[in-house]
C-alpha cells in the first residue's frame, strides 16, 4: 500500500516531520516516494515470481491441518528425512516465523536495492501471522525463472500417513508402492 509505505517513511524520519505538508519540499518527495515505490513493488513481485516453494509441517496428526491441505482426510501426508533432504540439495529449509507483525517498508532509497528487496521477499515468504502457528512450518524456497513451476526431487521418503477417507484405489495404490519401496505406510 503506497500511502502506507510513505505514511511509515514520515512518521519514521524526524528530518521529514520539520517539512510541512503541501510544501514543495513535501510534494517532491511524495514524486520520488511514488517513484520509488513502484520500483521496489516491481522489483519485488518479479523476485517473488522466480520463487518456488515447498511447504513442510512437523506435524502429521493435525486435524485441521488434514481438513485445509488433505481435503478433509481423502489425501495423504508424506514424511521426509528432511536432514537428508538438505545434504543432498545443498540448501536447507529455513522455519516458518509466526507474527502478527506486518512487514513494512522502512526505506524507499536504501544502498542496494537489489538486497533490500531480497530481504522483503524472503521475509514476506517466510512469515506468516500468528494464527497459523498450530502448523509448525517448514519451507524449501527455491530461485528459478519467473512463472515457471519449479520441480526438485525430493529423496528420503522415511513414510507415508494415508487419510482416514482416501479413495479406496488410491490407497491401495499407495500400499503396493510403498511396499515395494520399502517406505512405512499408516493407516
Amino acid at each position: 500500500d503506497e500511502k502506507a509505505i510513505f505514511q511509515s517513511i514520515i512518521d519514521t524520519s524526524p528530518e521529514m516531520n520539520a517539512i510541512r505538508k503541501g510544501s514543495r519540499m513535501w510534494l517532491d518527495f511524495k514524486s520520488q516516494s511514488h517513484k520509488a515505490t513502484q520500483q521496489l513493488q516491481q522489483m519485488f513481485d518479479e523476485m517473488k515470481g522466480q520463487m518456488g516453494i515447498s511447504c513442510f509441517s512437523e506435524l502429521d496428526n493435525s486435524l485441521l491441518m488434514w481438513s485445509h491441505y488433505a481435503n478433509n482426510h481423502k489425501g495423504f501426508c508424506v514424511e521426509y528425512d528432511l536432514l537428508e533432504i538438505s545434504k543432498q540439495l545443498q540448501f536447507t529449509p529455513v522455519p516458518v516465523i509466526y507474527s502478527d507483525k506486518k512487514i513494512i517498508v522502512q526505506s524507499l532509497f536504501p544502498k542496494s536495492l537489489e538486497e533490500y528487496v531480497t530481504k522483503l521477499v524472503m521475509d514476506a515468504i517466510s512469515t506468516k501471522s500468528t494464527d497459523w502457528y498450530y502448523e509448525k512450518e517448514w519451507r524449501i524456497i527455491n530461485v528459478g525463472e519467473e512463472n515457471t513451476p519449479i520441480f526438485i526431487h525430493l529423496p528420503c521418503i522415511k513414510s507415508i500417513t494415508l487419510g482416514l477417507n482416501m479413495d479406496k484405489l488410491c490407497k491401495k495404490l499407495i500400499i503396493e508402492v510403498c511396499k515395494e519401496k520399502d517406505i512405512a505406510c499408516y493407516e
